[in-house]
């Protein structure tokens, strides 16, 4: 049995007569837009993906604590540095500071503590590199960053008692209550008023081998050496004049 074989021209004209043209208008203009629509999303997701950052900074609150993470969204190796600037905190660690990160981690990054009165102003800006290439110069992302200090030189506190306080901290209070009322010599340090004392702080702990992220205030150093995350009644009573 033979097929006859029918012209283009005529099947489309019995395909019009058997649905109508509009019909059939209609049917290619809705496959026509499908196929506009699928590009358009396909572009979209194309330049997503081509803004995304190399690494996400993320941020946590609970209470007057604020924690910040780091997340890299690319293969290679990175380096991220933030500082913060302002007042009316205290950071876990001395600024700017540095993480690396490896393919695709998240990290922590650091934990600022608030004032409780609500008087904390700050703002945050941080820069991101290939680990195996460090930037030449000091810019940072968002806004300019302050050069950091160094290790600092303070013999003038190396002997006799110091305290490490904070704006808000009980135990803070107490030892120099305790102090004043039996009359024993000491230097008091407000970290929540000078940046320059809370890193001269954490430079201390870490000289005393402290390790962690986080500390309680009061941090008392007694000739030299930092006493911390003690019972703050117990360590006082054991200080002479």
């Amino acid at each position: 049995m033979r097929y006859k074989k029918i012209p283009f021209r005529r099947f489309y004209v019995m395909i019009n007569k058997a649905f109508g043209f509009k019909k059939l208008y209609f049917c290619m203009l809705i496959l026509n837009m499908r196929k506009l629509i699928l590009v358009a999303i396909l572009f979209c997701v194309n330049l997503l993906m081509a803004q995304k950052n190399e690494v996400d900074l993320l941020k946590s609150e609970m209470g007057n604590e604020v924690t910040y993470y780091a997340k890299s969204n690319v293969r290679e190796a990175m380096t991220v540095e933030i500082n913060i600037e302002g007042s009316g905190f205290t950071c876990n660690v001395p600024l700017p500071a540095k993480i690396d990160l490896k393919s695709y981690e998240k990290k922590f990054l650091i934990k600022l503590t608030l004032d409780p009165s609500g008087n904390s102003s700050y703002s945050v800006s941080y820069r991101t590199y290939k680990k195996a290439t460090p930037p030449s110069g000091p810019q940072i992302t968002g806004t300019e960053s302050k050069v950091s200090m160094g290790p600092q030189d303070r013999p003038e506190l190396k002997k006799g008692i110091v305290v490490f306080s904070k704006d808000g901290c009980g135990k803070c209070q107490y030892a120099i209550n305790y102090l004043k009322e039996k009359k024993i010599p000491y230097q008091e340090l407000n970290i929540s008023k000078s940046e320059a004392d809370q890193k001269y702080m954490w430079q201390v702990l870490m000289e005393n081998g402290f390790k962690d992220s986080s500390v309680q205030t009061p941090v008392i150093m007694v000739n030299g050496k930092a006493h911390y995350n003690m019972d703050i009644k117990a360590f006082m009573a054991e200080l002479k004049p």
